[in-house]
């Protein structure tokens, strides 16, 4: 089962008034090594009772995940460069 299908069994149990626990134990009972973790359950019912209503992930308004860039690099190895006592090439990066 993908991460979806699992979020959406673990909404159902939920609304059906199953508690974390008996959501475990159902989901390990029946999916064995492909359910998730306890602490994965206990996190997703503790969002359900927060009130969340969508399975999908939320988009998340963080840094990106990939600071480095081609004009971040250019800054750095331009920077590296006016000092004299750094020896460091970073066009290899």
């Amino acid at each position: 089962m993908d991460k979806l299908e699992i979020r959406a069994v673990m909404k159902y149990l939920f609304i059906k008034g199953m508690l974390c626990k008996d959501i475990y134990d159902n989901m390990l009972v029946t999916l064995w090594k492909d359910a998730p973790s306890y602490n994965v359950v206990k996190n997703s019912v503790a969002e359900l009772k927060l009130g969340r209503r969508s399975i999908v992930d939320e988009h998340d308004p963080g840094h990106p995940k990939d600071a480095a860039s081609t004009e971040n690099m250019q800054i750095l190895n331009d920077t590296l460069n006016e000092d004299s006592l750094t020896d460091v090439c970073l066009s290899d990066m």
